[in-house]
């Protein structure tokens, strides 16, 4: 007599290591997710000053050697500086697309200065509007183009803006900042200062 077909089933003992093996999945695999998330939003933040710099050293080309003459930051952060800010000097090089503004100048993790200001990144206008020869520390010989710093994120900073009563505190965003050099690299640097 042939013998009726069995269905074999899972015990509830069975289920539950299954389920216990899964959660345990999940618990080790959330935090790497994480992290590799984080490592894409800083890479693509160092991307876009690298982009910002090939067009700096473009615009230098196309000036004899001089840097865009732009301010530290845009309204509605407090400047002395007069010139337009970076994005807007710069829009020849890094045109916008649909009116809207470049990609480029925001860094994905920053949830403060882009919404305030239209970029991410700072710009020394100390240097601003001058050749790179004529730069004090570099006519006297104390730093060539590698060692001085053009542009970086704009994080972790008590910031002036028009019409507040106090200096609103930028968050970090980053633990390592991204700088984007005279000479066009761009390199990440410690919070503390060293690469």
């Amino acid at each position: 007599m042939p013998r009726p077909n069995r269905y074999q089933a899972f015990t509830l003992v069975e289920l539950l290591v299954v389920v216990s093996i899964i959660g345990l999945l999940i618990g080790v695999l959330l935090p790497v997710l994480a992290g590799v998330r984080g490592t894409a939003q800083k890479t693509t933040c160092a991307g876009n000053l690298r982009q910002i710099g090939i067009a700096v050293q473009a615009h230098r080309t196309d000036y004899k050697d001089y840097l865009p003459a732009a301010r530290y930051m845009p309204a509605p952060f407090l400047s002395v500086d007069t010139d337009p800010p970076l994005p807007k000097v710069m829009k020849a090089y890094l045109p916008s697309e649909g009116g809207e503004s470049n990609a480029v100048w925001k860094c994905p993790d920053d949830t403060v200065v882009y919404e305030l200001c239209g970029t991410s990144y700072d710009y020394a206008s100390m240097f601003s509007g001058l050749r790179a020869k004529d730069i004090f520390f570099i006519r006297m010989g104390f730093a060539t183009e590698a060692e001085i710093i053009l542009s970086r994120d704009f994080d972790n900073a008590a910031a002036d803006i028009e019409g507040a009563d106090e200096p609103i505190e930028i968050p970090s965003r980053h633990l390592r900042r991204n700088n984007l050099w005279l000479d066009g690299r761009v390199e990440v640097i410690e919070a503390g200062g060293t690469p």
